[in-house]
């Protein structure tokens, strides 16, 4: 079977519409097909049969996604994941060839409660509703996509303890969890 008998195109098409259904969010379908027609828009430009030395082809793009696009290392084995997920829903066997991150083991940044209450300071006194977001995002941990996403049903104001318990419903992978806040915030 070579390039040419597959129509990666359609198989793709065929690929996201299975996914829809394996509870996957709209966004990583979104760049599951992104990365994936791009992918297929590489092999096309260059001339290339993915099921011809298909590993050597995947160093290639890992390559050229570093080298031309200028992704970062994370953004690259995502893709690369991705497409290789793909290949073998096609029966094309692939390992994906990672690239190596050398920043791996940094440490997380994050604000300090004087950076936080400096950033609070900076906002008008007036501003409650900015003061409010920049507190329960501190307090709670949540996205910034969780919290645009919130109701006014989500919260649990009844609650017996001095806590405020918040439904998100739409978390990272359209999962659902419950974050809590003290009164105070």
């Amino acid at each position: 079977m070579t390039t040419e008998d597959l129509d990666l195109t359609e198989k793709l098409e065929e690929y996201l519409d299975d996914l829809t259904f394996e509870n996957l969010s709209s966004i990583t379908i979104k760049n599951y097909d992104c990365s994936n027609t791009h992918f297929i828009d590489y092999l096309n430009e260059n001339k290339l049969d993915i099921t011809k030395n298909t590993d050597k082809i995947l160093k290639k793009y890992r390559r050229y996604l570093y080298t031309e696009k200028h992704n970062k290392y994370n953004s690259i084995n995502t893709h690369l994941i991705s497409i290789t997920q793909f290949l073998n829903y096609c029966n094309i066997k692939a390992k994906p060839p990672l690239a190596k991150n050398p920043n791996k083991n940094k440490e997380p940044k994050y604000l300090t409660k004087s950076e936080i209450n400096e950033l609070l300071e900076t906002v008008p006194e007036k501003n409650i509703r900015d003061k409010t977001i920049i507190q329960t995002l501190y307090h709670t941990g949540l996205r910034i996509s969780e919290l645009v996403a919130l109701n006014k049903q989500d919260l649990n104001l009844e609650s017996k303890e001095s806590v405020i318990e918040i439904n998100v419903i739409h978390g990272k992978g359209d999962k659902q969890r419950k974050v809590y806040i003290n009164q105070e915030t």
